[in-house]
């Protein structure tokens, strides 16, 4: 409903209710006024009165004390309580007065002739409302109360203006002591205040009203028109609807900036939609190269993965090598250990042979003067068996010549037969004696065709020891020669595991570089799809405008 208002009558209204809020606002501060200004005097006569009923507390206080009898204190204190004015141009318009719950007056300070007299089915207030029964009445739950009443103020003058009473008991005494107040004033000072907030009021709402005129006025300057109506254009615009009629505009208007935006726009959007369809065609360019690029791309990363796999087992059989090379190394060491050892081990042969050669050489020649010697020993045992031959003839002739002799010759032929036997014994040992020289000399000759057989082989074996000798001096020479190749060998497979090594984690380094290339161009591809659809959407957006 309010979008069919004008500017205008919507500020108007704004007015309206402003008067309206402000009014109220005065109303409510008046009525808080008058109950303040209630409040004001009930707490003044509230106060007054307990003046007077301390009054009356310290004169009944000498009774009890036994300085004043009761009719003394009492007639003191009413002495003192008629004698308290307040309010009033001369500050005695009021009073006090003293009723018993019977309706008796006690003391009255305007009616002194009512002392003693029961005046509570007479006393009235304009409504004719028995005031001091109902004082009482009020009393009897209660040690204070006010109570409101309508009294006429003057002689002569029937007008009843509003007053507020208000009593207190005083139970030593059985009184009730009580003032009352009129509120006329606060019903003037009432009307005065709200006549004062209307005034206000006014001027508040003429500030306003000039206030609103005069933004209006500039509202609709700066706007160019009604803003209902620049709604209406901005919302065709919102549209897409560029060539909607706004119609002559003041500079600096806000139609004015919408028909220069619109125009702007217009030029913007035909660049745009060209720059679309140009980001389309580079979009779908780029798809496609980062398409065949991210193939490349993978083909490579597979290619590189299975050089590092390969660089990765030769590193392993470079590894594996140099461990093999270590180990031929460390075998080519005892090769080494074991030629010499062998080299000097048949040096030691050949000393040995040579030794032999020259004991088999001097058990030869000692072997030969034995058998020479046994030569002799077999000519002395011949001379020896000659003589045994020879003393068995004599020993049988000494028989002979014994048995010739008879028992003369016994004797000699007992000891010629002991010749002969003797004799017979040597030649026997003699015999026995060629016999073993014969088999010595058969042996020396055989042990000295022996050695003189090995001799030429002990000869044969030294040079052959000396041979193998030199023979492992030059297999020490070449496996040293082949200790330092396989050092080097060694030396070179282990650079060349290390460069393997170095080879396999810069491929592998590649081949996770083209992975994230491959992954980048994935991307790039995916982006360039996402822009390629940025670019459609482009255009659909552009072409909703009608440019």
């Amino acid at each position: 409903m309010l979008d069919q208002l004008s500017l205008r009558t919507r500020l108007l209204a704004v007015v309206l209710v402003a008067l309206l809020g402000v009014l109220a606002l005065a109303a409510i501060a008046a009525f808080n006024t008058r109950s303040l200004m209630l409040d004001e005097r009930k707490g003044q006569i509230r106060a007054i009165t307990q003046g007077a009923y301390n009054v009356v507390a310290y004169y009944q206080s000498q009774e009890a004390a036994g300085n004043l009898s009761r009719d003394e204190a009492q007639a003191h204190a009413k002495a003192a309580v008629r004698q308290i004015r307040f309010n009033g141009p001369d500050g005695k318009s009021d009073y006090f007065y003293i009723w018993t719950p019977d309706g008796i007056s006690v003391m009255h300070a305007l009616k002194p002739e009512w002392e003693g007299k029961p005046m509570g089915d007479q006393v009235k207030d304009g409504s004719g409302k028995l005031i001091i029964r109902e004082l009482a009445s009020l009393l009897q739950n209660q040690a204070t109360t006010y109570m409101d009443t309508q009294f006429v103020k003057k002689a002569g003058d029937p007008t009843m203006y509003p007053k507020v009473l208000y009593a207190q008991k005083f139970p030593a005494w059985d009184w009730i002591i009580g003032t009352g107040v009129y509120i006329d004033e606060v019903d003037r000072e009432f009307q005065q205040t709200l006549i004062y907030q209307g005034l206000l009021a006014l001027v508040v709402l003429a500030l306003i009203g000039s206030i609103c005129y005069l933004v209006t006025r500039s509202v609709l300057k700066q706007i160019g028109g009604e803003p209902a109506a620049a709604t209406a254009i901005m919302q065709q615009v919102a549209g897409g609807n560029l060539h909607a009629a706004i119609g002559q505009t003041q500079p600096g208007s806000l139609l004015h900036a919408l028909s220069q935006m619109v125009l702007s726009l217009r030029q913007m959007l035909t660049e745009i939609r060209q720059d679309a369809e140009t980001l389309a065609s580079n979009s779908q360019a780029i798809s496609s190269a980062s398409s065949q690029l991210a193939d490349t791309t993978g083909a490579q990363a597979d290619a590189t993965s299975s050089m590092a796999a390969a660089i990765e087992q030769l590193t392993v059989s470079s590894s594996h090598i140099s461990d093999s090379a270590e180990e031929t190394q460390g075998d080519s060491h005892k090769a080494v250990d074991l030629s010499k050892q062998g080299r000097e081990r048949a040096e030691q042969a050949a000393e040995a042979m040579q030794r032999i050669a020259a004991t088999v050489s001097e058990g030869s020649t000692r072997i030969r003067t034995l058998d020479q010697q046994a030569n002799q020993i077999s000519s002395i045992a011949g001379v020896i068996k000659d003589i045994a031959g020879q003393t068995n003839l004599l020993a049988l002739n000494a028989a002979i010549e014994a048995a010739r002799a008879g028992e003369a010759g016994r004797g000699f032929a007992v000891v010629a037969d002991e010749v002969r036997k003797l004799a017979e014994r040597t030649s026997s040992a003699t015999i026995e004696i060629e016999q073993m020289i014969a088999s010595i000399q058969s042996e020396t000759n055989n042990a000295v065709q022996s050695m003189d057989d090995a001799l030429p082989q002990v000869e044969q074996g030294v040079s052959l020891a000396q041979a193998a000798a030199e023979s492992l001096a030059n297999i020490e020479a070449g496996a040293l020669r082949t200790l330092e190749h396989i050092q080097e060998v060694a030396n070179a497979i282990r650079e060349q595991s290390a460069a393997s090594t170095s080879i396999a984690q810069r491929v592998e380094a590649i081949a996770q570089t083209v992975e994230e290339t491959s992954t980048t161009m994935n991307n790039t591809m995916t982006s360039a799809q996402d822009l390629e659809r940025v670019a459609h959407n482009l255009k659909g957006l552009v072409n909703r405008f009608q440019t």
